[in-house]
């Protein structure tokens, strides 16, 4: 949120600081830019707020949004999403797994990461929004994400992430294997004792 409308995005940072991202665009100008939902009289009313995820249901004013720029030159500082569509790729500075985001307008993504995982989802009400929980999809372990609008504007917003850990090796303990040595050594033990007799 600490960017203003209109403005070219090329990097985030989380809220938290732990991690940052470089994003890209093609599609359109070629840029990802940020949508002030918020804002009125703009280049593009379908992602001013409030959006409504079904008729009569909840409305969110989510404020601001990454959109593929439609228009290039002097026209470029006014955010207008790519209704051609376009990919945006974010590229973090850590492994993350993806719990969820955001989708505005009538906008259709596929999610694709370099580990080969491929999730779609969409939004059929024009000005509307879906709210993602992506937390049982096990897109895990990735580092980075495209955001593909199949031939179609919209826009994202809201990327709930976390850091990648990977599981940890727990290796026998050390009392379990000095008890198995024992229990050998002494049934090696009462073979021989029984033998002498």
């Amino acid at each position: 949120e600490g960017f203003a409308h209109g403005d070219l995005i090329t990097g985030v940072s989380s809220d938290d600081g732990l991690f940052t991202a470089t994003i890209s665009a093609v599609g359109g100008a070629n840029e990802a830019r940020i949508f002030d939902t918020n804002q009125s009289n703009t280049a593009d009313p379908d992602l001013e707020a409030n959006f409504q995820n079904f008729a009569g249901g909840p409305t969110l004013a989510p404020g601001n949004a990454i959109i593929v720029q439609e228009t290039v030159g002097v026209a470029s500082a006014i955010p207008d999403d790519n209704g051609k569509g376009g990919v945006i790729t974010m590229t973090f500075s850590k492994v993350i797994n993806l719990l969820g985001f955001t989708i505005l307008d009538d906008a259709d993504i596929t999610i694709r990461t370099d580990m080969g995982h491929v999730f779609n989802h969409s939004v059929s009400v024009d000005h509307g929004f879906a709210i993602l929980d992506l937390t049982g999809e096990g897109i895990t372990q990735v580092q980075q994400l495209e955001f593909d609008f199949n031939g179609a504007s919209g826009a994202f917003d809201n990327l709930i992430i976390e850091e990648y850990v990977p599981p940890s090796h727990v290796p026998l303990p050390m009392g379990g294997s000095l008890l198995a040595g024992a229990l050998i050594a002494l049934g090696y033990a009462r073979r021989r004792s029984g033998s002498a007799t």
